[in-house]
């Protein structure tokens, strides 16, 4: 019997840190927030500066789920939906105030990242958004438009795309100015000590069993330990464990996070200048972010099965290559897996699921920035205060009826896609 590989290692990873307590015993609290990942955290960093008493549990340690696992690019756009397009989902009040937060959260996200006392591996630079055909860069003209009546710092490059980025491939492209990347882990690991600066308790390795309403008051239970608050909110993103069919609202993809080893001067100046960038004319994901410490990290949806290391590097580095073919090819040494949560909206859904229960899922593969927003959203449904009232509009559950084959039809169709994309 041959001998089995080991796994490789994690791309990002976490800050040392001293574990948290499990919860035990009893407690009571005015929110209790189920998830520590970045849109948990933030709700129960927001309500716990308005005041509100918040303890938060996590089945494994703060940022080890999604958002851990992800590329990591502070990228302020709805990914697939546009601003306008925003107004037909969410009417044009909503999509007005939507729109604007999201121009500015990318430099908010990465001013916060840089606060945070230990290095979060932040870098700033923007986020370039790529066109390959020309229909694509038509609507590049219009779509800036859109963003900078939010108050978006965005260019289109025209004439200067060569100062940007040096490929056959590309004809045109965005410049957003407020983007960027971090290590996720690190970040999370940052939220939650301003957390706990602000007296929120955390719990880690307190997986959630049991969920009931009591005399106007919602019991959340773990194996040990039991928590009454008056709101409760599910950041779990798809979690199909919460035992409120999460993963059948939305539709949930399968992906790989590989990352490279440190690239060489060379190969990083074929890439483009800023640290995070976006091919829009890839049906099936092409991009990459250059984190601090000079690697490559990309996302790979990788067909049917969960590739090794080896097979997703190949799948990227067919695309990297045909992208920028004067480019030394990177080694790859670290993997993850990850799954991205698509809505029918194509942004975020603030769901609730009872009196006093919310939940928020679905950043649509642009988790940074789109999931800081609903993570604040979560808050405000808690702090009850008109004058800070939630944006994104709040929705009843919906089972996806094409949740359970939109897995199966991803993997099927992404070699189909990579073929012609």
């Amino acid at each position: 019997m041959g001998r089995k590989l080991a796994a490789p290692p994690s791309v990002w990873a976490a800050p040392v840190a001293t574990p948290r307590a499990p919860l035990k015993g009893s407690h009571q609290c005015d929110l209790v927030v189920v998830g520590g990942g970045l849109v948990g955290l933030t709700a129960a960093k927001v309500a716990s500066q308005y005041g509100l008493c918040v303890m938060l549990v996590e089945a494994d340690s703060v940022g080890s789920g999604a958002s851990g696992a992800n590329a990591a690019g502070v990228a302020p756009i709805w990914g697939a939906q546009t601003p306008d397009g925003l107004i037909a989902e969410v009417g044009a009040e909503r999509a007005a105030i939507l729109n604007q937060a999201l121009a500015i959260a990318g430099s908010a996200l990465v001013e916060q990242a840089r606060a945070i006392p230990f290095d979060c591996g932040t870098v700033g630079g923007g986020y370039l958004a790529l066109a390959a055909k020309a229909n694509t860069a038509a609507t590049f003209v219009n779509l800036v438009e859109q963003w900078k009546r939010a108050g978006a710092d965005v260019t289109l490059l025209g004439k200067s795309l060569a100062d940007h980025v040096d490929s056959p491939r590309y004809v045109e492209a965005m410049l957003f100015a407020s983007g960027g990347t971090l290590n996720p882990r690190a970040y999370a690991e940052g939220l939650a000590r301003l957390c706990e600066d602000q007296g929120v308790r955390i719990f880690e390795q307190s997986r959630v069993t049991g969920m009931q309403r009591q005399r106007g008051r919602w019991s959340i239970e773990s194996a040990s330990g039991r928590i009454e608050a008056a709101t409760a909110v599910l950041a779990v993103h798809g979690a199909a464990s919460s035992g409120w069919d999460l993963d059948q609202m939305g539709w949930r993809v399968d992906c790989q996070l590989i990352g490279s080893a440190p690239l060489s001067d060379a190969q990083r100046k074929a890439l483009p200048t800023a640290p995070t960038f976006a091919d829009l004319d890839d049906a099936s994901v092409f991009g990459g972010t250059v984190a601090a410490d000079g690697r490559l990290i990309a996302t790979v949806l990788p067909g049917p099965g969960r590739p090794s290391l080896a097979e997703a590097a190949e799948i990227y580095s067919a695309k990297l290559a045909r992208a920028f073919p004067d480019m030394t090819l990177p080694l790859w040494e670290s993997m993850d897996c990850g799954h991205i949560l698509l809505t029918p909206a194509k942004v975020p859904r603030l769901i609730q699921l009872g009196e006093g229960l919310y939940a928020g899922q679905g950043c649509n593969g642009f988790g940074l920035c789109a999931g800081t927003l609903l993570g604040e959203d979560l808050a405000r449904l808690a702090i009850r205060r008109p004058e800070i009232s939630h944006r994104f509009p709040l929705e009843t559950p919906r089972i996806s009826k094409l949740a359970r084959i939109a897995p199966i039809l991803a993997r099927l169709a992404a070699p189909v896609v990579r073929r012609f994309s």
